[in-house]
């Protein structure tokens, strides 16, 4: 979801929302492999960040990482974590311009904390929000634990 095709892509992921989030349902149904939940959890949260859905990310992380195959699995686990990590507490629609995504795939777990100071989390957070902070460090403990 970067670069030259960055809006051709982001139409087709709101084309296709509703199918990403029903083989999402199904994955954690357990219709097919549970452990897609977790790929598709990772796979969409670029879409979310940009789009703003910070909420729906937060929900399907939440739905992962109650997955028994996905907590068997260190490395989905771990993926989850990260991406939870990543999500900020709160939704405030899409990341403002000024602030460049984060280059996921080479962002390593140890920087987890640094990526969301840069994305500008933790700026005016409420009491709820620093609540989800505090589950999102623990996530982020839990996910280095892991490696």
């Amino acid at each position: 979801l970067q670069g030259a095709d960055q809006a051709m892509w982001l139409r087709r992921f709101e084309a296709e929302t509703d199918n990403l989030r029903a083989a999402r349902a199904l994955a954690v149904a357990g219709g097919v492999d549970p452990v897609l939940a977790a790929k598709l959890t990772v796979n969409l949260l670029g879409f979310w960040l940009l789009r703003g859905r910070a909420s729906e990310g937060r929900a399907a992380v939440a739905e992962a990482l109650a997955l028994p195959e996905v907590q068997a699995s260190d490395l989905a686990h771990a993926w989850v974590l990260y991406a939870g990590g990543l999500l900020p507490p709160y939704s405030s629609g899409p990341l403002p311009r000024h602030q460049p995504m984060p280059l996921f795939k080479e962002a390593d777990l140890r920087f987890v904390s640094g990526v969301r100071l840069f994305t500008g989390y933790g700026v005016g957070n409420t009491d709820a929000a620093a609540q989800d902070d505090l589950l999102g460090r623990q996530h982020y403990g839990e996910a280095l634990l892991l490696q």
